[in-house]
């Protein structure tokens, strides 16, 4: 029972974690959507950009297209790099 109160007492762990009337934790799936919508939205975005930038470098030449897609990875490895570094200073 002591450990029972000491749960309902507690905050939840999580931010969409609630408690029911019972004291068990349930996720609140509507908040976790609500947060989750514009980090979606960001990558449609993204994902219809990249696509369009290829789109039209790909009108230019086949070469050009070659070109774009080999510096792809170092591009994506030096924003990995950086992401990391950034994260690791900030934390």
């Amino acid at each position: 029972r002591l450990a029972r109160t000491a749960a309902m007492s507690s905050p939840p762990l999580l931010p969409a974690q609630r408690l029911d009337a019972a004291g068990r934790a349930h996720v609140d799936y509507r908040a976790v959507a609500l947060l989750a919508a514009p980090l979606m939205a960001n990558s449609a975005v993204q994902s219809v950009l990249n696509l369009t930038d290829t789109w039209f470098v790909g009108r230019l030449s086949t070469t050009a297209t070659a070109a774009m897609s080999s510096i792809y990875w170092v591009i994506l490895c030096a924003i990995i790099l950086l992401g990391g570094v950034s994260m690791a200073v900030q934390s």
